[in-house]
């Protein structure tokens, strides 16, 4: 007959099959989602790697200087200097006794001498208590006191 509706036409009164087309909506809504957060997460990596190389690299400046600053404390019982320029001249070996605590490579100096970040602004070194440095990074805006600042203190 024309015009009839067969059974097979007829919107089924079970709830169960009502549901099924909502939950196969959210199911592919999910991996949709899930697939563009991948994809995002990727591209970011991609466009911006030197940010998170920068900033492995950067911590592990602080933490080696933390490292031959305690050296240094614990071989002379007080701490280097805390402007940039002579600390780098005091851990590389001008020191009472010529003893280098650590070797800067040319890279992590600026021309004036002083220990930078891999952004290329030099660290700040900051005494504590007498026995322990803070060490501080601008991070990647370069500009101290903002949210992006690294530190580390006594190199941890």
């Amino acid at each position: 007959m024309a015009g009839a509706v067969t059974d097979e036409e007829k919107p089924s009164a079970d709830p169960v099959q009502r549901r099924k087309l909502p939950l196969l909506a959210l199911g592919t809504l999910w991996v949709f989602l899930w697939a563009t957060l991948v994809l995002l997460s990727y591209v970011a990596c991609v466009l911006f790697p030197h940010a998170t190389r920068s900033t492995v690299e950067t911590d592990a400046i602080m933490s080696s200087i933390g490292q031959a600053v305690d050296a240094y404390r614990q071989e002379y019982g007080q701490l280097p200097s805390s402007v940039n320029r002579d600390l780098v001249d005091e851990l590389t070996g001008q020191n009472a006794k010529g003893t280098p605590f650590m070797d800067f490579s040319q890279r992590s100096l600026n021309r004036a001498g002083e220990v930078v970040d891999a952004w290329g602004t030099p660290l700040r070194f900051e005494w504590l208590d007498g026995r322990s440095v803070q060490i501080t990074s601008a991070g990647p805006d370069r500009t101290f006191g903002t949210a992006d600042d690294m530190k580390r203190r006594d190199g941890r």
